[in-house]
């Protein structure tokens, strides 16, 4: 009975995980920002992140004191009155105490990051640090707080928001980093190869994962139509992923009836990295209009991934336990797409 907990444990943290980390690539692929009624935006600017009930820190010195005693020896100089009046002399031993530095709170307010800035607005003072002029950022994840470094400024500007906030603030702040820098596509592999990751630790118990529920795809922009997103880049995405995958079954089926010739081998690599171009181009590609069809293609995508993952270092390496884990992969992938094909005809 334990060893069956300890499994079903392993297998919950596992999921946990994993849809954890579903979600940010979803968001990553999916969320280019919203406007805000109570913040002045520039041309082209959108929020990615709000937090209220912050505070700003600031660095501020308690009072110094002095700390010892005086020695030496006292002579009397004359009397006041009938009563001795007497004179110390000596060096004094006391030193004086500098004051410590001490974070402090010093106003309350609202947190915004933008493509272009993160923003405190408090009742007090307003901090801007522009993404222009960011030298550096530090997160203490343990206080929940976050410190900004910037070039027009001489005292760095700190956050805090609270423990509980820290992980979803340092991925918003990437991810609009990732906007500003204009590499979203580096961000969206390397939580790619994460959940890549994940996956391939999944526990034997665990079943397959399921297409994401249509609360993590609430948020995608509107499209016009299927038949229009089929004519822009996320048609020619797919298109190119169909054509990649047809590619790839041609060059294995090649490969299986001439294993001893290196030119087969060299094929499926090849194809192995036309579907890889293509799954970053469908991975980068505006979302489908309908959610439940942008769940599947998302799934299919990374499936795809996966299978490109263990697929090109199975051939390479001539490893069956990663072709192995490719095949599987794949075959996830073909059921995503059936399920695909059927909800566009419920579509139709």
């Amino acid at each position: 009975m334990f060893g069956r907990d300890k499994k079903q444990t392993a297998v919950q943290q596992w999921t946990q995980e994993r849809d954890a980390y579903a979600k940010l690539l979803h968001t990553a692929m999916t969320f280019r920002g919203t406007t805000a009624n109570d913040l002045m935006l520039t041309a082209g600017e959108a929020v990615f992140y709000k937090v209220t009930g912050c505070s700003l820190i600031q660095d501020r010195k308690t009072a110094g004191h002095w700390e010892g005693r005086s020695s030496g020896v006292s002579i009397p100089v004359g009397s006041i009155g009938g009563r001795s009046v007497r004179y110390r002399v000596g060096t004094s031993r006391g030193h004086y105490v500098q004051g410590v530095s001490k974070p402090t709170a010093i106003d309350t307010g609202t947190v915004y990051i933008t493509n272009k800035r993160a923003i405190f607005q408090g009742s007090r003072q307003t901090r801007e640090c522009q993404f222009a002029k960011l030298i550096g950022f530090q997160h203490d994840d343990r206080a929940g707080s976050t410190t900004f470094s910037v070039s027009n400024r001489q005292t760095p500007t700190t956050v805090h928001y609270g423990p509980s906030l820290s992980a979803a603030f340092d991925f918003r702040l990437d991810l609009a980093l990732a906007h500003y820098k204009g590499t979203l596509a580096s961000l969206v592999r390397e939580l790619r190869g994460d959940l890549a990751n994940i996956d391939a630790s999944r526990p034997p118990t665990a079943t397959r994962p399921a297409p994401m529920s249509a609360a993590t795809t609430a948020a995608l922009p509107p499209v016009q139509s299927l038949a229009a997103w089929r004519q822009g880049p996320g048609g020619q995405a797919q298109n190119a992923v169909m054509s990649a995958t047809r590619e790839l079954a041609l060059a294995q089926q090649n490969l299986a009836a001439n294993s001893s010739v290196p030119a087969p081998r060299q094929r499926v690599m090849s194809a192995y990295r036309s579907l890889a171009e293509a799954v970053s181009a469908g991975l980068l590609a505006p979302p489908m209009p309908d959610t439940a069809a942008q769940a599947l293609w998302s799934q299919m995508l990374l499936s795809l991934q996966r299978a490109v993952t263990y697929g090109q270092a199975g051939t390479n390496t001539r490893d069956a336990n990663l072709l192995n884990r490719g095949t599987d992969a794949m075959n996830e992938a073909n059921q995503y797409t059936l399920e695909l094909a059927q909800c566009f005809r419920q579509l139709s």
